[in-house]
């Protein structure tokens, strides 16, 4: 277990019902490695999504609801920590939107992108 399982929204997440394997790469360093075990979680209204590890796998979800809508499976490399596989929710009840494609790997990138940024702030 990591530090991210320790919040108290830990207990309401909702693992995905139908993931659909897409092809994203991104490689984090160190301390974004750092920041991701840690949990991103949110802290009010206006923010969407919290990011917590179990494992070596990074899981997103839906701040309010607690779906998970992206998985991310990590491994170490020389110069930090690589996604070699990623998941998104496909189920129609629950899907960012109606196909997985490029469109919903941008929000993927936004998300990591956005939430590590703002972690750096703090």
């Amino acid at each position: 277990m990591t530090k991210s399982t320790n919040h108290p929204r830990y207990d309401n997440q909702k693992p995905m019902l139908e993931p659909v394997s897409l092809g994203y790469q991104r490689v984090f360093s160190g301390a974004e490695y750092k920041k991701l075990q840690d949990g991103l979680w949110a802290e009010d209204m206006d923010d969407k999504w919290d990011i917590y590890m179990y494992g070596e796998t990074v899981h997103i979800s839906r701040s309010w609801t607690g779906h998970e809508m992206f998985r991310l499976k990590l491994r170490k490399v020389d110069d930090g920590f690589e996604i070699i596989d990623v998941q998104a929710e496909a189920s129609s009840g629950r899907r960012i939107l109606p196909t997985a494609d490029d469109m919903t790997l941008e929000i993927l990138d936004r998300v990591l992108s956005q939430k590590l940024m703002e972690a750096n702030e703090a």
